[in-house]
């Protein structure tokens, strides 16, 4: 699999301290439905896994996934009000006067 995304084995010898075999097992999930061109079912991770799963992808260089992944993140946002936002985002004061 790791072909099909131009790595090779001596590429893919990297630490990814703080990133679970859970989380890893997710992302190759998901690069599954994307090389499938299905769409990608994340509907039942909470924000927090989503934002998790946003920055390994970032790391690991998937943007294609990423994209997707930042897609999802942008339709739940929609319309929702400044407070959710903040909320999610966890941004405590607004430091604008």
């Amino acid at each position: 699999m790791l072909n099909e995304y131009g790595l090779t084995a001596s590429e893919t010898e990297f630490e990814l301290p703080n990133v679970g075999s859970d989380v890893l097992k997710t992302v190759i999930t998901l690069l599954k439905q994307v090389q499938a061109f299905q769409k990608i079912d994340v509907g039942e991770f909470t924000n927090d896994q989503l934002r998790e799963l946003v920055l390994v992808v970032y790391h690991l260089g998937f943007s294609e996934l990423q994209a997707s992944l930042c897609q999802v993140i942008a339709d739940r946002l929609e319309n929702q009000s400044t407070a959710y936002m903040q909320t999610y985002f966890g941004i405590q004061k607004e430091h604008t006067k």
